[in-house]
């Protein structure tokens, strides 16, 4: 007998109750499990046999990928609002605080009594009255004051400003 004439033999009958489990157990699965549902869609997609014979699966497989990137949409816009929330009640304050901080400096300081006089004052006009003083800043006028060029007893590593120009 050619092999082309002997008919199909009938598949088991635990072989087919099996497979009709594992069938039961997509369309179970399929609703909780989004990547399972999309590798069965997958699968599907391919035979068209197989899809004709499952359509009920394939409608739900695509059912379950909607509510999947439904709930990712709905997810991303409550994290976007909990951000932004978050951003307005606890880091905008601060940024505020920091920049009043920056800022508030020269505020600080402007709304700070004014200083009393200087404590070394009294003492200066003290010294001034004395008779050695205007002797001696008469002499130190003479010289030509702190910057004078030619001074004895400078120190040689300094340079005034006016030895600066001659140098």
């Amino acid at each position: 007998m050619p092999l082309e004439s002997v008919p199909p033999r009938p598949p088991r009958s635990a072989l087919r109750k099996e497979e009709e489990r594992v069938w039961v157990g997509f369309y179970q699965r399929v609703g909780r499990d989004p990547a399972m549902a999309a590798d069965v869609m997958a699968q599907l997609e391919v035979d068209a046999l197989m899809k004709r014979q499952h359509l009920g699966l394939y409608l739900r497989c695509k059912a379950a990928q909607r509510r999947h990137k439904e709930r990712q949409a709905r997810h991303k816009r409550a994290g976007l609002w909990l951000r932004s929330s978050l951003r307005t009640v606890l880091l905008e304050p601060v940024l505020a605080l920091v920049q009043f901080l920056a800022n508030g400096r020269e505020l600080l300081l402007a709304s700070l009594p004014p200083p009393k006089a200087e404590p070394a004052s009294p003492q200066a006009r003290r010294l001034a009255r004395q008779p050695g003083y205007a002797a001696a800043r008469a002499g130190f006028e003479q010289e030509g004051g702190p910057a004078a060029p030619s001074r004895p007893g400078r120190h040689p590593g300094v340079v005034a400003p006016g030895d600066r120009e001659a140098a």
